[in-house]
């Protein structure tokens, strides 16, 4: 069900109600993006910022945004995370803030797929602010 905001009335129509969804379902069955080597789901997004459910089976190659910044946090899994020139090892529970403009990247060193939730602002647009170091 969607509502829209009219003359202080709500009718049936264009915005969203809040859904709640199971992290483990959405992240089921997403298929990596080849060029991308990240599989990518969108949950949500607006004007302003994008939320993504991300599914890191190997690595992301090293790249940078000159538009977005991102938070990238750890759901399941471990890795090996660039930020800029420092290296350090991430894991469930850990938040990662990455301002645009920082080169960055992510190798899973676990046994499975990592699980990461990624926000963006703007929104994730990887045809037109997605670079490659």
């Amino acid at each position: 069900m969607t509502v829209e905001f009219c003359n202080k009335f709500y009718l049936l129509k264009k915005v969203p109600i809040m859904e709640i969804n199971k992290l483990s379902d959405i992240a089921a069955g997403v298929p990596v993006t080849p060029g991308l080597k990240i599989g990518l789901r969108e949950v949500f997004r607006n004007g302003t910022m994008s939320f993504n459910v991300g599914v890191v089976p190997e690595a992301v190659p090293d790249h940078y945004h000159v538009i977005s910044d991102e938070i990238y946090c750890i759901e399941t899994g471990t890795g090996r995370m660039r930020l800029g020139g420092e290296y350090r090892d991430v894991g469930p529970g850990d938040i990662v803030t990455i301002p645009r403009g920082t080169a960055h990247g992510l190798v899973n060193t676990g046994g499975g797929d990592m699980i990461i939730l990624i926000i963006t602002s703007p929104p994730f647009d990887p045809e037109h602010d997605r670079f490659t170091v």
